[in-house]
């Protein structure tokens, strides 16, 4: 069985198909008398959400990625050389670049995709574009969970990968002897599986059984992160709107006092005004009394 094609095949599934898949991979090498590749195939982990969708941009245009690769080595060089004016030039791309890859990715998936696996992606492609290490990694093709820069190189790279059959065995090993000829013997008689037999049997069951549990608490622990990153994101939201609130809440009550000082600011105007109405309308009647007594003399 060619492991390289099949943890390709694996690692471009979503992570929903990748565990039934992979299994159905290694009963296939076992049936086939392969211990070697049922192992390795065995080991592998279903990806993150994060890191299948930066898989994915791999497979889906391999330009687009190439054009990222090409983006993270120019503003290394540039850093390296300490040449502001390029890295002010490149910096005011990445965050360009960054958006539409993630767009892209949502597009690609075809489900709907969460706030918290979003974010991840777009650390990891920040890692990609700041360290070489993580360039190679999202080059590959075979992440399995996200990555995350934190200036000293990436931290969070697990990747579990198959080596190709070149790798795993050398090509100086010697072949294995032969085995000699079997001795001619009497036909032995058929009986039924010794007690050994039927332990290491139902050993194997167990072990068979015991790894589905493994990787059902797997994909129970990763949906569970899934949702306490998605709520805890909610929260933050939720939070931030309590505050925008709460502030337009203050500068309402900020604008009610201010109001009140002016409301009672014209209730003295008019008060003086109906004053100042009321003086004039008395000397209007003195002045028309006035001419009334000079017209009867």
């Amino acid at each position: 069985m060619d492991v390289d094609a099949v943890v390709d095949e694996l690692y471009g599934l979503t992570p929903a198909e990748f565990t039934a898949a992979r299994d159905s991979r290694v009963r296939e090498a076992r049936a086939a008398g392969d211990t070697a590749a049922a192992k390795q195939i065995g080991a592998l982990r279903k990806p993150a959400t994060a890191a299948w969708l930066a898989n994915l941009l791999v497979r889906a245009d391999r330009e687009e990625a190439e054009a990222l690769l090409h983006l993270g080595a120019e503003l290394r060089g540039a850093q390296q050389r300490l040449d502001g004016e390029e890295m002010r030039r490149l910096s005011s791309q990445r965050q360009a670049v960054i958006t539409a890859m993630v767009r892209r990715a949502v597009r690609l998936a075809g489900q709907p995709i969460g706030q918290a696996p979003a974010r991840q992606l777009e650390d990891t492609l920040r890692a990609v574009l700041a360290d070489p290490d993580a360039a190679d990694a999202f080059a590959a093709g075979r992440m399995t969970t996200p990555l995350q820069h934190s200036g000293l190189g990436p931290a969070g790279v697990h990747l579990r990968l198959v080596p190709s059959r070149s790798e795993a065995a050398p090509t100086n090993a010697k072949p294995a002897p032969k085995a000699a000829p079997p001795t001619k013997t009497r036909p032995a008689v058929k009986t039924g599986p010794t007690p050994d037999q039927r332990r290491l049997e139902r050993a194997r069951h167990e072990l068979e059984q015991a790894r589905k549990s493994a990787d059902s608490a797997d994909s129970a622990l990763a949906e569970a992160r899934g949702l306490a990153e998605e709520a805890g994101a909610t929260r933050d939201e939720l939070r931030k709107k309590v505050e925008e609130l709460a502030g337009a809440l203050e500068q309402a009550r900020n604008a009610e006092a201010g109001a009140a000082v002016d409301a009672r600011q014209a209730r003295r105007g008019v008060q003086q005004a109906e004053r100042a109405a009321h003086a004039a309308r008395r000397r209007v009647a003195e002045r028309e009394a006035a001419v009334a007594r000079l017209a009867e003399s």
